[in-house]
């Protein structure tokens, strides 16, 4: 039993050292980056691969296609940490990632669909990626020096030039830290311990948002929401998003019923010049609450306190 157990160390031991080597390295990388692209039918490339002892990939230039043959993301450089025992049984199965200046395109077409939804149809479904030998349960993604980019021909237009748009934003200097947790009856709960931003066309910046989420089929209840923008700090009492099933959220403001609670919080005016620019020249600040709910489409609200 004792020279069984020594001789698989010995094994185990040889088979991290062969990892270490770069022409190894990138033969198994090439495999997999093939086998992925071939299951998403979209084009994938990879710069290099690192294996770092025991369970850390380091990855550079990742680069990914949408089927229109533009760019869904590309990022500079990805550590992803991985389940040391899917791998002693032929698995790479990732559990959190950290991404270094990650670029996202994100385009949504007419029909309300966009040219993410083969990626997420296929993480969706375990038998189209386990083909490559690689699966995801991704329990904290990290986001550093990032971007992200949406353009939206539905969205209704700004009334005004240099307004935020709906419908065409990037938010750059993207730094955040994502947990998510996966449960049984489709249930998945979600935090944001930090997050900053600023729209590239707009100005329109975040500081920082606190998130504690719960989704589920039918609604996602988030119990805690604080957000802070340069000069202001917005609470909230736990908002409620509600809706029948997911579909729904291909018409987003008829469909998708909000509840979100204003409590005391502290708005300095020119912090939403973006959305107003009138109020860019605004000096002071305002204590508010309300109560907002309804859908987008029709949102009532209540209990509006100001005080200025």
């Amino acid at each position: 039993m004792g020279f069984t157990a020594a001789g698989f160390i010995i094994l185990l031991m040889a088979a991290f050292i062969l990892l270490q080597n770069n022409k190894i390295q990138n033969y198994i990388t090439q495999s997999v980056v093939k086998n992925l692209s071939e299951a998403l039918d979209a084009k994938i490339e990879v710069d290099n691969v690192y294996y770092q002892f025991f369970n850390t990939i380091l990855v550079k230039k990742l680069y990914l296609e949408d089927l229109q043959k533009d760019t869904l993301l590309f990022v500079e450089k990805v550590n992803l940490r991985f389940s040391l025992p899917h791998l002693l049984k032929g698995q790479i199965l990732i559990q959190s990632a950290e991404l270094n200046a990650f670029q996202g395109n994100l385009v949504i077409d007419r029909t309300g669909g966009s040219n993410a939804d083969f990626l997420l149809k296929a993480l969706s479904n375990p038998d189209k990626t386990s083909s490559s030998g690689m699966a995801f349960d991704i329990k904290k993604l990290t986001l550093k020096n990032s971007s992200f980019s949406l353009t939206n021909p539905n969205a209704k237009q700004p009334a005004k030039a240099g307004s935020f748009d709906p419908g065409k934003f990037k938010f750059n200097d993207i730094n955040t830290d994502i947990s998510v947790n996966f449960h049984k009856q489709d249930s998945i709960t979600f935090s944001i311990r930090k997050f900053g931003a600023k729209e590239e066309f707009s100005g329109f910046a975040i500081k920082d948002v606190k998130v504690e989420a719960v989704y589920s089929s039918t609604g996602i209840l988030v119990p805690i929401l604080q957000i802070q923008l340069p000069n202001s700090s917005i609470n909230f009492d736990p908002v409620l998003i509600g809706y029948d099933s997911v579909a729904d959220f291909k018409n987003f403001s008829e469909k998708i019923h909000i509840m979100i609670p204003v409590r005391q919080s502290t708005l300095r005016l020119s912090d939403l010049a973006a959305f107003a620019p009138d109020l860019k020249q605004a000096k002071g600040s305002a204590v508010l609450s309300a109560d907002l709910s309804g859908r987008l489409s029709n949102l009532k609200l209540k209990n509006l306190k100001i005080n200025y």
